[in-house]
This record gives C-alpha cells, structure tokens and sequence, in this order.
C-alpha cells in the first residue's frame, strides 16, 4: 500500500493525473512490480531482521546474508556531499562538457578537475592517516550519483578506484611519495586490469611480469582503460612470481604503447600495449593483489551503480517536467493516461533500482565477505543497467522527435547510460554471476 500511494503522489504531484486514477494505476503496476521482484530478484527478499544495529545476521551458501531491507534517511555527510555536488554541477554543466569532448575540446573539458579535487571527492575513501577523508562507500555512491545526474564526464569512479588500489597495496613509500599529487588533481592515475571484454574476474590476466635485475619486465595488452586519456600513469596488473601483482607503470616509458577510443558519449577508454616494459622493484604496487582488487572493483562496481541511478533519477525528473509543458490538443501531454501508464513504469523501475542499490550498501557495511559482496554488487550493477537503459530510452521516445535534437540534453543520457552500462561489466553478466552464486539457485541453472 505504501509505495502503491508513492506511485499515486508520483502522478498527482506532478499534475499528470486525478488522485483516483493514480492510485489505481500505481497499485496494478506496483502488484506487478512486486511480483517480478520476488521471482527474478530474490536478493530484495531477504528480509529477516536479526540484529539490532545493524540488520545482519550469519552468511550462508555463497556468503549472502540475511539482511533486512529498509530506506535509511540520508546522515548529514551525506547531505552535505549531495549539496556540494548539486552547486559543482549547477556551476559547471555537465552537458557543455560532454559537448565538448565530443567536439574534440577535451581542455575544455578537463578544466573542472582541480575543482574535484579541491573539493575532497577524490580522498573520500582514503585513510585519514594518509591525508584522505576516511569516509565510507556510501558516501562515494552519493557524490557518483549526483555528478552522474548532472551528466559530468569526469571519470571520478575509475580515479577513485585506482587511488583505492594504491592505498589498499603494500608499497607505503610509494603511496606517500605518489598520493598527494592525485588527491590535489595535479596527477591522474588509470587502473589497467581488464584484457577481455565480457570480463568481471581480475585474475583472468595474462600479461606477464618475468623477474630481471631489479624488477619486472611487462607483457601484454589492457583494454577500455578508462581515463587513459588523461592518466599521468597506470597501475597494471600482471601475472607475476608471488602472483597477481599490480605494477606503477609511467606512459612515456619505453616500450608502452596507448591506443584511445572515443565512446559513443564522447569519452575515451584506452587500449595500453606493454612490450619489455621494465618496472623497478619500488614501483610494486602490491605482490599479491587478488583479494585487493576483488575488493576494490567490487566497491567500483557499486558506485556505478549509484552513476546509473543518478542517470534514471535525473533522466525521469527531465522528461516528467516536460510532459507537463508540452502542449497537445490543448492539454499537456503528461494529462494522456497511455503515457501516465509508462511514467509510472519507469517510475517503479527506478525505485526497484533504489532499493536494491540500498540493500546492497547495507550488505557491504555488515560484512567484509567477498562471496556475499560479489552477490551483492551484481544485484545492484544489473538492475541499475537494465533501468538506466530502459528510462533513458523511453525518455526520448515521451520527447516525441525533439529528443533526438542536439540542443535537448536527455539523448546525453542515453549515451552515459550505453557506457556506464558496460563498464565493470554488463547486466547480462552480472545476472549470470547472480544466479551462481547467491542462495536458492542451483550452481549449475
């Protein structure tokens, strides 16, 4: 009954639709929402409240746990980053810089980093102890969701994921040596892990790291690096005598080589070719770094997530409005109940994406569990996909033949959605890996 009335305000509120007719129309799609919920992702059923703090109780097969669903309000942190964002994004358009990198002005477009930076948004999950901010994962999601709405083309997500490598490896020396000048945006750095498209295990590498005096020689080739276009350096991963380890890899080095192409948004994701790159012993990231990186790219994989959300979110709220202005046969078009009917559809589906993006916060802040985190991060990756794709194309078939108009910005969220729905891989993969892993499902369905 409860999100049956959200529905119902969703339509009523925005002067689409009589309160009456709202709620009717909110409680079939609501019923049938619920129902593909319980069937297709059972995730959002695991509602057994067992502790009062925090919602958890023990894992079982594949480290799921049994965790209550609730919508916690926002704490003040939270607040305070969601705002700050909001005035970034209102100061600085991300549809001019997006523009502008499709136009090839791409100085235009990176001339907003250092105010990234001034703002801590790099530091968030950095240690204090190591000049960072020591926030959490959900505050990384809001500032990724946030700048995702305002269609900001910055790779923050990947910067903070190669940041988070650095940190989270054994090389102190080289951390206090390289740190600083990324958080202050004089310095960028590009993780190079994935090899293969259709890719979610990073120790599916097989670029090697042969020992020679001093260090390691580099072979082999990375693929759709993002923010190889601006990467000061990369940190590679390699197969190497202890392991997959992660390598501080210099782009003018000899033998590296850095192939960009330009994404259908306008965002370059790099191909890095490394043939007898020599790596000195200091330049180690981390001998052993499969559980690292497990653990980073999953957190990654969440504030993508959230990116999508923000596109869903912002994409939706565009498109309501302007049904409510755009005139037909003397009445706005949002009053015609067809399209009543697929607002709310893309309405439910948005908060389908909320919820299951809130449930999996809620499993990472419980438990360090990497099986249950895998579980947790594809529930969320594949339901913001599926919905960031839907929402922003049915956005522009509501704007009739203007939303294939350049000078209307929701085709841009079409594109970012196309994107950010493949990177950290696709919803297909993650649904596949979902059904592996989590309980209920045979290992072999």
């Amino acid at each position: 009954m409860a999100r049956q009335h959200e529905a119902a305000v969703f339509l009523a509120g925005h002067g689409l639709a009589s309160p009456w007719t709202s709620w009717r129309r909110a409680g079939a799609v609501v019923s049938a929402c619920a129902a593909m919920t319980r069937c297709a992702i059972p995730f959002l059923s695991i509602i057994k409240k067992t502790d009062h703090q925090t919602g958890v109780s023990g894992a079982g097969r594949g480290g799921t746990m049994q965790v209550e669903r609730r919508r916690e309000p926002l704490d003040e942190v939270q607040a305070m980053l969601r705002d700050s964002v909001q005035a970034f994004v209102a100061r600085h358009p991300g549809a001019k810089r997006l523009r502008a990198l499709r136009d090839g002005r791409a100085t235009e477009a990176d001339a907003v980093w250092p105010s990234i930076a001034e703002s801590g948004w790099l530091s968030i999950m950095t240690p204090e102890s190591l000049g960072g901010l020591g926030l959490g994962l959900a505050e990384l999601c809001a500032v990724a969701e946030e700048l995702a709405a305002g269609l900001a083309p910055e790779t923050f997500v990947a910067d903070n994921l190669a940041i988070a490598v650095l940190t989270g490896g054994d090389n102190a020396d080289l951390t206090v040596e390289r740190l600083p000048a990324l958080l202050d945006g004089s310095s960028r750095l590009a993780l190079a892990w994935q090899e293969a498209a259709n890719t979610l295990d990073p120790r599916e590498v097989a670029t090697t790291a042969t020992p020679v005096a001093g260090g390691v020689a580099l072979n082999g080739a990375k693929r759709m690096i993002p923010g190889a276009a601006t990467a000061s350096a990369f940190l590679v991963t390699a197969e190497g005598p202890s392991g997959l380890g992660a390598y501080w890899v210099d782009p003018a080095q000899p033998g590296v080589s850095l192939d960009l192409r330009t994404t259908v948004d306008g965002v370059a994701l790099g191909d890095l070719t490394l043939n007898d790159v020599v790596v000195a012993d200091d330049r180690r990231i981390s001998g052993e770094a499969s559980s690292l990186l497990t653990r980073v790219l999953e957190e990654a994989r969440m504030a993508a997530s959230a990116a999508l959300f923000g596109l869903v979110r912002q994409a939706l709220a565009i498109t309501v409005d302007y049904t409510r202005t755009r005139q037909q046969f003397g009445k706005p078009i949002g009053s015609f109940q067809s399209l009543q009917h697929r607002m709310v559809d893309l309405w439910m589906q948005q908060e389908i994406t909320r919820n299951t993006l809130a449930h999996a916060l809620v499993v990472f802040a419980a438990t360090e569990d990497p099986a249950a985190r895998a579980v947790a991060a594809s529930a969320a990756k594949a339901q913001a996909s599926k919905a960031a794709m839907l929402v922003t194309r049915q956005a522009i078939q509501l704007h009739g033949g203007v939303g294939y108009a350049d000078e209307y910005d929701i085709g841009l969220f079409l594109k970012r959605a196309i994107v950010l729905s493949g990177w950290l891989g696709t919803a297909s993969l993650h649904r596949r890996r979902y059904v592996l892993e989590a309980p209920g499902f045979d290992d072999q369905a």
